[in-house]
């Protein structure tokens, strides 16, 4: 065998390093939010950083591929110190834990198996949230792989995604139902894994030669009629998040294209696509209006009214409020701000009573006929602000123009609200605002779309809404 020496002349220099490749997304010049740190597919990945690439050519070399390794993975979540990785895997049936300060792999569905394992969550305790999509439902294991409990509905359908709001309490889970099915929904479970918004509301409707009357019903464990009210903490006002007064909305459809398909489902927007990313409602063209119908326990039931307002396609970065409309005339209600650490507004004296609510509940509520500026004395206790005392954040008033087309009394008895409400057929002029219809005119003979939403102590998107409804006048 000959050995071939190969003489290079010139200087010899060390050959030029490269620097690595950074895998991100998205790519330059836009500022990158994810990047490729390493992949792990088995317990072998604990002890060494490896790319997939090393992984390919190891195998390729001959290397035998670790006996658990990943095969399906669908769903993972990170403990809050960063050091353990869960990974569902939907084909070996079980919950991959990966320790990286114990450099230790455990398998939750080793002796039991998972009945398809999708998406996972992990709650302030790092219990584990797992979504069995063939059970149909979500089994939470402790710290130890042990299932604590299971929660389901029979709502769903075929269960996905997961994610959990440990500040509000709240579990959302992703129903993506079946490919050939339109109702693909987010159903929002509270921590005790009871489905939150799922109500039934009866509701029935006669009308006249002039009128028409509703007559709403619905289960409430719970009567709230306060709003979040402030509240002296004895150093100081505040506003806490809750309570959230109890809440009806129906929205009539008058020109928004899809609402016969959709209902108020075409109407809800997520935040993703504004600035603040907040959730907003809204029609999706100029030109296109709901009529709306917002009853409210403690800001328009006291003076016996729904607060009437109409939906509009209005956009605003700052406000996401801003498509919502009152209708011409006085509104119900107008806000009490706070002026100088305090609310502007309190009672002169003794509280009167507001038309459509018992006595003994007259404190709760203020009137703009027993408003009067602010002082150091409480008028219901005739003593200095004391720690809890309560001022309301809404003064109410008789409402003037088409803001008082609609009459209703809403009374909360034995755990189930009953309203009844009533408008004109036509509203006449009140029906029109600036040229356009705002308000939904009813006649015989003909049919009309419409949604409902239930607000229980809820914020403005957490609430329950139907699918489409119709209304057809015989």
């Amino acid at each position: 065998m000959g050995v071939l020496l190969v003489a290079l002349g010139g200087r010899a220099t060390a050959p030029k390093r490269e620097e690595p490749v950074r895998l991100v997304w998205p790519p330059p010049p836009l500022r990158a939010r994810v990047e490729f740190v390493r992949s792990i597919v088995s317990d072998e990945n604990l002890g060494r950083d490896t790319t997939f690439s090393q992984d390919l050519f190891a195998f390729l070399a001959g290397d035998k591929p670790a006996p658990n390794r990943i095969i399906e993975p669908m769903g993972l979540a990170i403990s809050d110190d960063g050091q353990r990785l869960y990974v569902s895997d939907f084909a070996r049936l079980q919950v991959f834990v990966f320790d990286f300060g114990q450099k230790t792999l455990t398998e939750i569905g080793e002796d039991q198996k998972l009945a398809r394992p999708v998406g996972l969550a992990l709650d302030a305790q790092e219990q584990l949230y797992v979504v069995e999509q063939e059970k149909r439902g979500v089994s939470v294991f402790d710290r130890q792989g042990k299932r604590v409990r299971f929660f389901t509905h029979p709502s769903v359908e075929r269960p996905t995604g997961i994610a959990l709001d440990r500040e509000r309490g709240k579990i959302y889970l992703a129903d993506t139902a079946h490919t050939k099915s339109d109702k693909h929904t987010i159903k929002i479970f509270n921590m005790a894994g009871e489905l939150v918004g799922d109500v039934t509301v009866t509701l029935k409707a006669v009308y006249t030669d002039t009128h028409i009357y509703l007559l709403a019903q619905w289960p409430d464990k719970t009567e709230t009629v306060e709003q979040h009210p402030y509240t002296f903490d004895g150093q100081k006002w505040g506003k806490p998040e809750e309570p959230l007064e109890d809440r009806f909305a129906i929205q009539w459809n008058i020109s928004a294209a899809g609402f016969e398909r959709k209902g108020c489902a075409v109407l809800c927007h997520t935040g993703t696509r504004y600035p603040d990313k907040k959730p907003r409602m809204h029609t999706n063209a100029p030109g296109e209006f709901t009529d709306e119908w917002h009853w409210k326990a403690a800001r328009s039931n006291p003076m016996g009214y729904v607060d009437d307002k109409y939906l509009d396609s209005t956009v605003d970065p700052k406000d996401d409020e801003v498509a919502h409309h009152a209708d011409g005339g006085t509104r119900v209600y107008k806000g009490n701000k706070m002026k100088d650490g305090a609310p502007e507004f309190v009672w002169k004296g003794t509280p009167g009573k507001p038309p459509a609510v018992d006595a003994a509940k007259a404190g709760l509520f203020l009137m703009s006929v027993d408003a009067a500026p602010y002082g150091p004395t409480n008028p219901l206790t005739g003593k200095p602000w004391a720690k809890g005392d309560k001022v309301p954040v809404a003064i109410l008033q008789e409402p003037t123009g088409s803001n008082a087309d609609i009459r209703a009394v809403g009374r909360w008895i034995n755990g189930v609200w009953a309203l009844e409400m009533s408008r004109a057929l036509n509203p006449g002029a009140n029906a029109v605002k600036g040229g356009k219809k705002i308000d939904v005119v009813f006649e015989p003979g003909e049919t009309y779309h419409f949604g409902v939403s239930v607000f229980d102590n809820a914020e403005a998107m957490e609430h329950s809404f139907s699918d489409v409804l119709t209304l057809v006048f015989r």
